[in-house]
């Protein structure tokens, strides 16, 4: 049975290790950004079959995973290694959430519930069907509905007062953006874009996906003060050009020592990617950040704590 099973599980073990020496390029082709979006799923294969070829003594297909393990586990392993920051004593602190609804029946109850349960300041719908965008109240509760005249299906909740409203489109942003500044209890104004990009599926797609997230650093670079940048990306953080991001736009991630919080599919639960993210400036930082509900699309929501360092 041991010498039957031996070639199906070199077979495997070689078809990961070739996904993830893909995975592991830097490169911003299409090919490569796709596998590298499942680098996570990738590994675990590895170590699973890893496992396997070891049982069965079948060598080659152990040396195979031990070298994908050694390819993507040191990425993959960094978002949980990283030290969650403390908020400094005193510090101002701003709650920022976003769901994209992918033009699902927006059930506004539900999304203003979560968000006073999770004491939210700002709140973002993403994919918001043209009948509910046009038929939302200027305020529930506590929140004032703001709907952007540009951006064709985003409308966003706030607590915080809007002291600014930036043109997102003096850039090569998504059609699908916002950008406004608000100002704390403090004083401290804060930048906020929240915007989708489109769907990486083709070398085109990609392509335009591609200057999409580079127009979030020409923007970036042009804000005074904290600045925050939040959405559906549509890449992941092994992504040669989400690197690029952080790197020219001088931003952090949220999501660096909170661990792999898949947003997408829904479906997939802990096995899904991680598409969504909140970037921001070195004078914030990330003090709280989960999932949380898909309010009925396959997009978990994203919510974030920063404070003013």
């Amino acid at each position: 049975m041991r010498l039957l099973l031996r070639p199906f599980v070199f077979t495997a073990a070689a078809v990961v290790g070739v996904l993830g020496f893909i995975a592991w390029l830097p490169s911003s082709w299409w090919l490569v950004e796709l596998t590298a979006s499942w680098r996570v799923q990738i590994l675990l294969g590895a170590l699973a079959l890893g496992a396997i070829a070891l049982a069965l003594r079948g060598w080659i297909a152990v040396s195979i995973a031990v070298a994908t393990v050694v390819l993507c586990g040191p990425s993959v392993a960094s978002a949980f290694l990283r030290a969650t920051p403390d908020a400094p004593d005193g510090a101002s602190t701003l709650r920022v959430g976003h769901v994209n609804l992918q033009k699902q029946p927006l059930p506004l109850d539900d999304i203003v519930k979560e968000a006073r349960a999770r004491r939210t300041d700002v709140f973002v719908l993403m994919s918001v069907r043209a009948e509910d965008r046009e038929n939302l109240p200027a305020r529930v509760g506590e929140y004032a509905i703001f709907v952007p005249p540009l951006a064709r299906d985003f409308a966003m909740l706030t607590r915080e007062r809007i002291v600014a409203i930036i043109d997102p489109y003096v850039y090569a942003l998504p059609g699908s953006s916002i950008s406004v500044a608000v100002e704390l209890d403090d004083g401290t104004r804060v930048s906020l874009l929240g915007l989708h990009t489109q769907s990486p599926m083709t070398p085109n797609r990609t392509s335009g996906r591609n200057v999409q997230l580079r127009a979030i650093g020409e923007w970036a670079n042009d804000r005074d003060g904290p600045h925050v940048a939040f959405g559906d990306f549509n890449t992941t953080p092994w992504s040669h050009e989400f690197e690029r991001v952080l790197r020219d736009a001088d931003l952090d991630s949220s999501l660096d020592g909170f661990g792999l919080q898949p947003s997408w599919p829904a479906r997939l639960g802990p096995f899904g990617i991680t598409i969504d993210h909140l970037l921001h400036s070195s004078d914030l930082v990330t003090v709280g950040r989960a999932t949380g509900p898909t309010f009925g699309s396959e997009h978990r929501s994203l919510w974030v704590t920063l404070a003013v360092r």
